[in-house]
């Protein structure tokens, strides 16, 4: 029997990413773990040492068109959702009553709901729905077109306020403590770094976004007049060069953040809070019409971190971030020292268990 089973979302690899690094601390406390996801979580989690069963859920994916969100396209697929959403809660029903687990831990994933009553288990989420909702609101200006999936994001501060025992709540700021809410530093996963001390950027890192969605979809090339730089390209399928190295689809980027200087990634959070832990620059390109990455992306700016982008013009905001990168890497080390939230979260999780 494990001590927990993890529910992730697997649309993307920053809900896997964090609950990992999560997990990691939790086996060190001699705690076992079993995960149960779908999409890009189950390639991320096979195989992961320590994780004593992995099981796989169907997905929940938005509609999308162009690369991009669309909430008329999501509309159209309710029933196909509505049915994969009942065959997962069905599924997590069977595995709580077979396996007895102490505790169920989700992270984006509601699939718990329907049968909440009858799992009798403490629910435990990882979330940071509250984080967008604290972003102050002369930093986030959103468009229109953001404001329907807006709606979506306040559905989920809702459900969190609502359904579990415990909600530990990364955020970029100080940790505190209250009530079923636990605000800590984002968890993030342990690097060993390679990057050298330099006085100019040498390496950079462009990371497509693992739910297929933004940076990537459309052809991805990098201009000639970036020869003195390096560049990483994860996600992403290109015919590579000495100069540019193409790698497709990536599980385990550690190796390639280890190494760069300055990041190009859409505004998931859990990236810009990697890139954030790491100290590096970067340039930002938030998913059109995502009013979460579009606030991430807006408030990274604000704080003086790097640059927010577009697909189109990324090439420009990175040509910026060069030239004003010991400005960023500045900012970056004047933060105030935030611990990886991994341990602090485990260490609750654990005695959430003991209490």
């Amino acid at each position: 029997m494990a001590d927990l089973l993890f529910v992730i979302n697997g649309l993307g690899l920053g809900n896997s990413t964090r609950c990992a690094a999560i997990i990691d601390e939790l086996l060190r406390r001699k705690l076992s773990v079993e995960v149960a996801t779908s999409g890009n979580g189950i390639p991320f989690f096979r195989g992961y040492p320590g994780v004593s069963a992995l099981h796989e859920m169907s997905p929940l994916n938005y509609g999308t068109r162009s690369g991009k969100v669309s909430l008329w396209r999501t509309f159209r697929q309710l029933p196909k959702l509505g049915r994969n959403f009942r065959d997962n809660s069905q599924l997590l029903r069977e595995l709580i009553a077979q396996h007895h687990y102490r505790a169920v831990v989700i992270d984006s994933d509601y699939s718990v709901v329907l049968h909440r009553d009858e799992i009798r288990r403490p629910i435990i989420a990882i979330n940071n729905s509250e984080e967008l909702w604290r972003t102050p609101r002369e930093v986030m200006r959103l468009p229109l077109s953001a404001y329907a999936q807006l709606g979506i994001e306040l559905a989920d501060l809702l459900f969190h306020r609502a359904v579990p025992d415990l909600v530990i709540s990364p955020t970029w700021g100080k940790g505190s403590g209250k009530g079923r809410y636990f605000r800590l530093p984002s968890p993030v996963r342990r690097i060993r770094l390679a990057r050298r001390k330099r006085n100019y950027p040498h390496r950079v890192l462009v990371m497509a976004s693992g739910s297929g969605l933004g940076l990537g979809k459309a052809p991805f090339a990098v201009p000639t007049r970036f020869r003195e730089l390096r560049f990483d390209i994860v996600g992403i399928q290109g015919a590579s060069t000495p100069r540019v190295k193409y790698y497709g689809q990536v599980f385990d980027t550690r190796p390639f953040l280890a190494r760069a200087d300055i990041l190009v990634t859409n505004a998931g959070f859990s990236s810009l809070s990697e890139a954030i832990y790491h100290q590096l620059p970067s340039v930002v390109i938030p998913l059109e019409r995502h009013a979460e990455q579009l606030a991430n992306a807006m408030r990274f700016e604000h704080l003086g971190l790097g640059l927010q982008s577009t697909e189109a013009t990324w090439d420009f905001a990175l040509e910026q971030v060069i030239t004003h990168w010991h400005e960023y890497r500045r900012n970056l080390r004047q933060l105030p020292f935030l611990p990886n939230g991994a341990h602090s979260a485990a260490e609750r999780i654990h005695q959430f268990l003991q209490d």
